[in-house]
């Protein structure tokens, strides 16, 4: 895989059974700014302010307890594509938890999916 930096899209878990989250039941490890969102049960966390290698934007997520977004449904494709492009003006490409790593052109989610 050649080394490229991007932005990232760091994604945490809250709880499934939580509904109607804001951003302030988001872990404190995220910072309250403009780059903070949630949509269904997750905070979204839309790192475009700096680029990183896609170990370093891994590790990134990881320290602030979260990870690289997953997409999971369409709903969630579409919030994150409106996001990037309509809120954060953001037309290149960004890290989330899809790579090549294990197989080159071979994408998979980082759980192996």
């Amino acid at each position: 895989m050649k080394s490229v930096t991007l932005g990232i899209l760091c994604i945490v878990f809250i709880a499934a059974a939580v509904r109607g989250i804001s951003v302030e039941d988001c872990p404190l490890t995220i910072s309250r700014d403009v780059y903070l969102q949630v949509f269904q049960e997750y905070c979204y966390e839309f790192v475009l302010y700096r680029d990183l290698e896609f170990d370093t934007a891994k590790d990134d997520c990881r320290s602030r307890g979260g990870d690289l977004v997953k997409i999971f449904d369409r709903a969630t494709q579409d919030f994150l594509y409106k996001e990037l492009r309509e809120t954060y003006g953001q037309t290149d490409e960004v890290w989330i938890g899809l790579t090549d790593k294990n197989a080159e052109d071979t994408w998979e989610w980082m759980d192996g999916t």
